[in-house]
């Protein structure tokens, strides 16, 4: 058992948070000298480095254990001391979060405001496809993430989908769109994206068009400047539901495409052996997700207040529908408002069969009969043996079935006959060949 010692892994934790061995020393009120001990006693404790010595410093795998430890311990100390001292909890307990940008926007902040009081809070902003590595790393106790796996060390709980819909102004519209929003038009117009990590807009384009399309591009890295630039014509984007509902009611925001939608997933994970701060604030995010009355766990939300449900798939053909773009539901012939491409009927041996319905279906006709299973053996002429129980009026067997009979019959009843009787020496010795006693009439040829 590795036998940590409080005081090594907040030390550790100290020079992360300030970058450098002098600036943690001045922090805990201790040399540089007695620092850098500590965290060489902690690598022996360990059995291995914890941190790479570089400017700043960076931790290793089993130094980012060594942190989310120290900063779990600090969260257990102030509930235990919540517990010895009822109503006296310090107001020093301090939480990290990673939330994305949108989500602190649109339904986010209300949850954390009730909590506000209780726990001084530092706020992470991070893209939702980015923020597990921060959690990883021990540099946050919780995060909004699109992983449903938790992380190790963290439990992970569903918040719900969080829905965005392509959209730009009439006018912006009117001129890039005049004939509706296709892969030609989208191209060529521009777009605003948030960041360099942000994917949704590119997400968009890959299920509206197989090829890679590369509009004019627009980075505004802000949730509320990034709505203003779309309201203000400099590009079209995707904006959660729950923002542009009103606006695409009164018309002062359009939609690309009314049945184009991008989903994402969001969950909350934090470290599963948080304190009663984090618990608290984790039931506040939830509640913040979940319209009023509903029971939790379920992820679903109501437009306009907080996440929703994910749809189901839609149907492969059939009416337009709402289309899911992130589960791969962008074939050409699953994309609203278009015509499914003509399947080709696949490459095949046999004749094409006729319809179901025409006379050559119908039974007791000519064209219905399919050739016998044995014609291959016996050159089309029926053998001596064709009136028997697997004659022509027998069903047509399928090709294995068919070679299997063949073999059976040409071992049980053809070889023995041939063994039994010499006078079947062959058309060389006077007497009939065998073709001619197994199909019933005068070979040209012996085999």
């Amino acid at each position: 058992m590795i036998d940590i010692h409080p005081d090594q892994a907040r030390t550790l934790a100290a020079i992360v948070a300030h970058g450098s061995f002098e600036a943690a020393a001045g922090h805990l009120l201790v040399t540089a000298s007695a620092v850098s001990q500590r965290v060489r006693a902690l690598e022996v404790a360990v059995g291995r480095p914890v941190l790479k010595r570089t400017r700043p410093v960076e931790l290793t795998t089993s130094g980012h254990a060594v942190v989310r430890f120290a900063r779990q311990l600090d969260m257990l100390s102030a509930d235990l001391a919540e517990e010895l001292q009822p109503g006296a909890r310090p107001t020093s307990v301090r939480l990290t979060l990673v939330i994305n940008s949108d989500s602190l926007h649109t339904w986010a902040m209300p949850g954390l405001a009730s909590v506000a009081g209780k726990v001084q809070l530092e706020i992470l902003r991070e893209d939702q496809d980015y923020s597990l590595e921060l959690l990883r790393s021990g540099a946050a106790a919780a995060a909004i993430t699109t992983t449903a796996k938790a992380a190790p060390g963290c439990s992970s709980r569903r918040l719900g989908v969080m829905r965005y819909l392509p959209v730009c102004t009439p006018d912006f519209a009117a001129r890039w769109f005049p004939g509706g929003a296709t892969a030609d038009t989208l191209a060529v117009a521009p777009v605003i994206i948030y960041d360099r990590k942000d994917d949704l807009q590119d997400r968009y384009l890959r299920g509206v068009s197989r090829r890679t399309l590369q509009p004019p591009r627009h980075y505004v890295p802000a949730a509320h400047e990034f709505g203003e630039a779309i309201r203000w014509g400099m590009g079209w984007g995707l904006l959660p539901e729950i923002e542009v509902s009103d606006e695409l009611k009164r018309r002062t925001m359009v939609s690309l495409d009314p049945a184009a939608h991008v989903d994402v997933p969001l969950h909350w994970q934090q470290w599963r052996y948080g304190s009663a701060a984090l618990e608290e604030v984790a039931a506040a995010v939830l509640a913040a997700a979940r319209p009023s009355g509903e029971p939790a766990g379920d992820g679903r939300s109501a437009v306009g207040r907080n996440l929703r449900r994910r749809d189901r798939f839609p149907p492969v053909l059939g009416p337009p529908q709402r289309i899911d773009w992130q589960h791969g539901n962008n074939r050409p012939d699953r994309l609203p408002n278009r015509t499914a491409p003509a399947r080709t009927a696949p490459t095949t041996c046999r004749p094409p069969r006729a319809p179901q319905n025409s006379p050559s279906r119908r039974p007791g006709s000519a064209a219905s009969a399919s050739p016998p299973w044995w014609s291959p053996l016996c050159c089309g002429r029926p053998p001596l043996w064709a009136s028997g129980p697997w004659g022509p009026a027998s069903p047509r067997l399928p090709d294995p079935g068919r070679l299997a009979i063949a073999a059976v019959v040409l071992g049980l009843v053809v070889l023995p006959q041939i063994r039994k009787n010499p006078n079947l020496p062959g058309a060389a010795n006077g007497g009939p060949s065998w073709r001619t006693a197994l199909c019933g009439s005068a070979a040209t040829t012996s085999p």
